[in-house]
């Protein structure tokens, strides 16, 4: 286990991740390499991680487009 990042194989923000760099996670800022699992949301790449732990579930409807609305009387398709 890495003395850094505490995993077994190093994350990839870790200065002893060997990893090339892909993409970048707009989230964090971090690389995304290859051989790690990602998430593409419309032009924008995340670790799963990232997510799960920085957004809540509003916020993600929001990534995936989703539009809030108010309904109101009159507006039935």
């Amino acid at each position: 286990m890495c003395s850094i990042c505490g995993q077994f194989n190093c994350a990839s923000w870790c200065p002893f991740n060997i990893g090339k760099r892909i993409f970048t996670c707009d989230s964090c800022g971090s690389g995304i390499c290859d051989g790690e699992k990602y998430y593409k949301i419309g032009k924008k790449y995340f670790h799963k991680e990232c997510l799960v732990e920085n957004y809540c579930k509003e916020e993600l409807l929001l990534i995936f487009g989703a539009t809030p609305r108010v309904a109101s009387e009159g507006e039935a398709d």
